[in-house]
């Protein structure tokens, strides 16, 4: 999506501030698909926004989810500050006039706009509001857009955000009644939604979000109508008549839009290109080896692990990243902490500025060996050093030996008793030159060779 910039100067005393802001020429649709993204978000626009942005909002119970949420989610990047009556000034953190339960809301669809809250504060340059069942008619939601283009024109340097209203199902009159009668609120919201494509408005899509849990569409009934929510008004009011979830989900949106606004387009940067994420077996639990081609600004790397689920990870350990570097970076982490099981592995990957990503997955099941193996070296080819695996089935005197293409042995790795059990040795080659090699594990009556390659 194409999106083009407008600069707005506000003179804030003897200074001037540029800020970056959406022109309606594309405008820009805040809806559930942008929650996931919200990880991948840089922060410079965050700070860009806490920098630049003055927001009055104006909201209902519902409309309180984002501030909720935000207050949950808030970390050293995500700070707001939030006041009534005038805009607060805190510095590090999105400053917010709140004005909930607002008496003026009838200004947002008066034909002569007068919103004491932006004319008592010049260098407010954002505005939301957002409605509950307010707009539960179609001769109200017609009030709204001219409304809401009268205060377009009579503060220019004002952005102002469209929002539909929640999609929780309420058992009430604003509903669901005959659409003759206009009470129709999910058609309120269709409405709004297609007035602001045709007319390239900014739409904080508040009631697509709510529809939204976990990646699945929700939906209930009532009176023969399928009604999309997240959760029932009626059930759960953890925060705004919602779950907190649900609550964070919005704020998550919110920070997307906020990102936004201050000139972000929304290309998200890819600080760590991985080549590889493999898992080994070995005698003091599981290797975890990964490679990456290419880094940029990167602190480094949790590692989580979850057993015998994919949904439940917990960090067990970190390993400091390399920065910005165009050389290829092998990092290794062995968890010592197994039994017989089966895990799963997973990277995430940390910016220098706390932005995260969650890499790839791997599946690993640990069981005691069932019969005795060599398995292939890794990495092979190799120039440097390489690693070999062995397998035991019972205890037994070990000899691990490598040969050239003569049958001259080149070097003894092992050759002692060993325990049954898991086993993982490294080979730093030396002044040993290219060729193909071989390497052979003999272990009482057993004996497995295997080839391997030295390139230099």
């Amino acid at each position: 999506m194409l999106i083009r910039l407008k600069l707005i100067l506000m003179t804030v005393g003897t200074a001037f501030i540029v800020f970056n802001s959406l022109l309606y020429g594309q405008g820009l649709i805040i809806d559930h698909k942008v929650v996931e993204q919200f990880d991948m978000i840089p922060a410079e626009w965050i700070n860009t926004a806490k920098n630049n942005i003055k927001l009055y909002y104006q909201h209902t119970s519902h409309g309180s989810q984002p501030i909720k949420g935000a207050e949950r989610i808030e970390t050293h990047l995500y700070k707001i500050a939030r006041a009534e009556e005038s805009l607060p000034h805190v510095s590090g953190a999105l400053n917010i006039y709140e004005d909930e339960h607002p008496r003026e809301c009838s200004y947002w669809t008066a034909a002569t706009p007068n919103i004491p809250g932006l004319n008592n504060n010049p260098e407010i340059n954002v505005s939301m509001w957002s409605w509950c069942c307010e707009l539960n008619r179609n001769s109200k939601v017609t009030r709204y857009f001219s409304g809401m283009e009268a205060n377009e024109a009579a503060y220019p340097n004002v952005s102002f955000i469209y929002m539909t209203g929640n999609a929780q199902s309420w058992h009430g009159h604003h509903t669901y009644k005959s659409d003759s009668e206009g009470y129709n609120r999910y058609l309120r919201n269709e409405e709004i939604r297609q007035y602001c494509r045709e007319h390239n408005k900014i739409l904080f899509d508040f009631a697509d979000i709510d529809c939204w849990y976990n990646g699945e569409k929700a939906t209930s009934t009532y009176n023969g109508h399928v009604f999309p929510r997240e959760h029932d008004h009626y059930n759960i009011d953890e925060g705004g008549h919602t779950s907190f979830k649900n609550c964070e989900n919005k704020a998550k949106a919110f920070w997307y839009m906020m990102a936004r606004l201050a000139g972000w387009d929304g290309q998200m940067a890819t600080p760590v290109e991985l080549m590889k994420f493999e898992g080994y077996i070995v005698k003091d639990g599981v290797e975890l080896i990964w490679q990456t081609a290419s880094e940029s600004n990167n602190y480094g790397f949790e590692v989580q692990r979850s057993q015998n689920n994919r949904a439940k990870f917990q960090t067990i350990g970190f390993v400091n990243g390399n920065g910005t570097t165009g050389i290829n970076k092998q990092y290794c982490y062995v968890d010592q902490d197994v039994t017989n099981s089966t895990y799963y592995y997973r990277l995430k990957q940390i910016d220098n500025n706390g932005n995260f990503r969650i890499l790839d997955t791997i599946q690993i099941t640990i069981c005691l060996p069932s019969k005795f193996c060599l398995y292939q070296n890794y990495p092979n080819p190799f120039n440097a050093s390489t690693t070999i695996l062995y397998s035991l089935l019972k205890s037994g005197q070990v000899n691990l030996t490598i040969y050239d293409l003569s049958g001259k042995e080149v070097c003894k790795l092992v050759d002692e008793l060993q325990g049954s059990g898991n086993y993982k040795i490294t080979w730093n080659l030396g002044k040993i030159c290219s060729g193909e090699y071989f390497y052979k594990l003999k272990v009482d009556d057993f004996s497995e060779t295997k080839s391997m390659i030295i390139l230099k």
